[in-house]
């Protein structure tokens, strides 16, 4: 591998891997629903700025959604237009954008360490388990963690010798009002932040000062038309409602996503294998001011984000995605430098087992439900589960014990170390495309189908759907929610759910948990009509509305756990 490329500086080597990896990733694209929340919520905001024709701000039941700016939904929505309002629409963009991006990485490494190790870097990345599994995603953060990539870089130009600090902050400010227009003012601040420290530990503050200026133009023009369109649309608070949602994720524990100090550290070591151990020997002798001035700033950046991230109370997985560029640059460079010691090696090799023999061991403890079940506390889980929505023949894991047959014969037969890399890469690649193509449609199967089904049953007929109990997007999506029966039409959440108790809204159907809707259904008069799974569907009883709600407040009645546009 490392001979044919330096025989050959042609790009259409790493070209043509990133386009065999972008086949791999769209194949099944659109094999499983979206999931909730994220993918259904953005996909949905996708959705609605094209039937409303409304894409000045993205909407939930055609009511304002600030906790977002509108740049992805723009994008998705485009998909759709080409694609239709699907679950390959809405992945997509993803795929496209990782593309893009193993693209840059190819070309920042082949600028700062030479052809081989842009190719290295975009090997390393392309083919661990976490960037592969965002690319086939629905989700904001591989076009935003992009477009704060080229913020950094471009800034970081500013710091060497010769270059105009000028024309560099007019580039910062773009990509920094893009991240922003994606996801939120992160956009700004993490790039931000290692320019500020690139500067200072380069002693020149007065470049920085100089980019700042000429970024604050972009920055200015693009974010500053968006706001100004919804000022002078009577929607101005919608952006003090954003920036209040921004302040309670740094300072709370929302929606129940707590974790310890530690979280993004382990996730980076688990999630980008096989590359994550030579990141770790890489650490051991790296000397910063040794390498290219845009190369530090990368890792400035990837510090900041596992320190500020480590700070904010809410852990989700995607919040540190990030640093993934950093954390695989690093094991580029551990890879060249210690590609003859073990250690490393022995890490991934483990890592990979440990994961690949789970996934066998999955169908055989399928298969045998019946035997734990009890064991299970969650009346939800335990429906879900007991309903067997799937069979499990106990053999569904043998492309797994394929691959670990081939992750032996790696380490067993002598070859060179590049091409044992460049197995282990592939051999990952595969291991998880098996996982996301066999066991992630029975995973919903089990934790949403039944949901799905029952959104789609009531729009097939023109009802409406709802969720009591519990949070849920599928009903907009899935149920395909339009303006004249959705909570925008009534004004809010709540209106709009005292229309559908009192029969004010057409037909509906509402869907409930197993472990949630005895009391509602006994307090709301609704019937139950089908269960499935850990669902349950229910219909208003058929009482005549006084009886039902005599001496009964609205207000006081149970309401679904909606924290949004509530």
């Amino acid at each position: 591998m490392r001979v044919l490329l330096r025989r050959q500086q042609s790009p259409l080597i790493p070209l043509s891997f990133i386009a065999l990896l972008l086949i791999i990733y769209s194949i099944g694209l659109g094999q499983v629903h979206l999931f909730d929340w994220d993918e259904i919520n953005f996909a949905e905001c996708a959705r609605e700025m094209r039937v409303s024709g409304e894409y000045r701000y993205a909407q939930i039941g055609f009511l304002p959604f600030w906790e977002k700016p509108p740049l992805f939904f723009w994008i998705q929505a485009a998909s759709m237009a080409l694609w239709g309002e699907t679950e390959w629409a809405a992945r997509l963009p993803n795929v496209l954008t990782m593309g893009i991006t193993l693209w840059l990485l190819y070309l920042l490494g082949k600028r700062w360490h030479g052809p081989f190790f842009g190719w290295l870097w975009v090997f390393l990345y392309g083919t661990a388990l976490l960037p592969a599994f965002y690319a086939r995603s629905g989700l904001i953060d591989p076009l935003f963690n992009l477009f704060m990539l080229l913020s950094a870089m471009s800034g970081s130009q500013a710091f060497r010798e010769g270059a105009s600090p000028w024309k560099a902050g007019l580039w910062t400010g773009l990509w920094m009002a893009l991240a922003t227009l994606t996801k939120g003012p992160v956009g700004i601040g993490l790039p931000a932040l290692a320019l500020l420290t690139m500067s200072l530990t380069q002693r020149q503050i007065k470049a920085l000062f100089q980019m700042g200026l000429t970024a604050t133009i972009p920055v200015i023009l693009f974010i500053g038309s968006w706001i100004s369109l919804l000022y002078f649309s009577d929607k101005g608070h919608l952006i003090s409602d954003f920036w209040a949602y921004q302040w309670r994720l740094f300072s709370t524990a929302d929606a129940g996503h707590a974790g310890p100090w530690y979280y993004h550290v382990v996730l980076w070591l688990v999630g980008l294998l096989p590359a994550s151990p030579w990141a770790v020997m890489a650490l051991r002798r790296l000397r910063l001011p040794h390498l290219p001035i845009p190369a530090q700033t990368l890792l400035w950046l990837t510090l900041w984000t596992l320190v500020i991230f480590s700070l904010v109370k809410t852990k989700i997985i995607h919040y540190s995605s990030l640093g993934y560029f950093g954390v695989t640059y690093l094991s580029a460079l551990g890879w060249q430098r210690h590609r003859r010691t073990s250690l490393p090696w022995l890490l991934s090799a483990t890592g990979l087992l440990i994961l690949m023999v789970f996934s066998i061991l999955v169908p055989l403890f399928m298969k045998q439900t019946g035997s734990w079940l009890d064991w299970i506390k969650d009346d939800f889980a335990r429906e879900a589960l007991r309903s067997q929505p799937v069979a499990w023949s106990g053999w569904e894991g043998w492309p797994g014990l394929l691959c670990l047959a081939a992750l032996g014969l790696l380490f067993i037969k002598r070859m060179s170390r590049s091409l044992r890399l460049l197995g282990l890469g592939g051999l990952t690649v595969v291991w998880q495309s098996f996982v996301l193509w066999v066991y992630v449609p029975r995973a919903e199967a089990y934790s949403q189908e039944p949901l799905i089904r029952f959104c789609m049953q009531a729009a097939s007929e023109g009802a409406v759907v709802w969720p009591l109990g519990f949070k849920s997007y599928a009903p907009y999506f899935y149920g395909r929610m339009m303006p004249p029966l959705s909570p925008g039409r009534w004004g809010s959440v709540a209106a709009f759910e005292a229309a559908l108790l009192r029969g004010e809204a057409g037909p509906v159907y509402f869907v409930s948990r197993v472990d949630r809707y005895k009391p509602l259904a006994e307090e709301l008069g609704l019937r139950l009509v089908e269960q499935a799974g850990g669902y349950v569907l229910l219909v208003p009883q058929p009482l005549p509305q006084e009886a039902r709600f005599q001496n009964k407040s609205l207000s006081g009645l149970p309401r679904p756990y909606f924290r949004k546009n509530a």
